[in-house]
């Protein structure tokens, strides 16, 4: 009886076994960075004019008409970009501990003007884009970005 087939059913079997193995980690890491929660980035939110409203008292009759004015300055978020790092990084440390050696991750921060989006160095970006790389098991490499903004919507409107 030769040895050959029984060779080649074993290298198939060890090939698959090897690829879906690495394929799995592969996914995982990715799904691990593309489906990380809102949470993150909203802890990373700061409101500022929190400050001056806790001060400031609001007329009950203010609330009820939605006036404008009032309006205007509740709707004053902008991302910290140093939190933003910090939560992002801590996230992905705890969840990818065991899985990557090192990663690298790029923030680009963006503000709005005349409808569309720039890059901006402000300090109270509403936007950000977020770009992760990584090499896993010696050659596989994953690269990968999403990004998030800040959109206000007026409160009270029940169309």
């Amino acid at each position: 009886m030769s040895l050959i087939p029984i060779f080649a059913s074993f290298a198939i079997i060890v090939s698959g076994i090897t690829c879906l193995m690495l394929g799995t980690q592969g996914m995982f890491i990715n799904r691990t960075f593309l489906n990380m929660p809102l949470t993150v980035l909203e802890n990373s939110v700061i409101d500022k004019n929190k400050v001056e409203a806790t001060l400031e008292v609001l007329r009950y009759d203010d609330l009820l008409t939605f006036d404008e004015e009032i309006l205007e300055k509740e709707r004053n978020f902008y991302f910290d970009k140093e939190i933003v790092k910090q939560n992002v990084n801590e996230y992905l440390k705890l969840n990818l501990e065991d899985k990557i050696s090192s990663y690298q991750i790029a923030f680009k921060f963006y503000e709005e003007e005349d409808g569309s989006f720039v890059e901006s160095s402000t300090l109270e970006p509403i936007g950000v884009l977020i770009r992760f790389k990584c090499t896993y098991y010696e050659s596989f490499q994953i690269d990968s970005q999403m990004s998030f903004y800040i959109e206000e919507k007026e409160m009270g409107s029940y169309e």
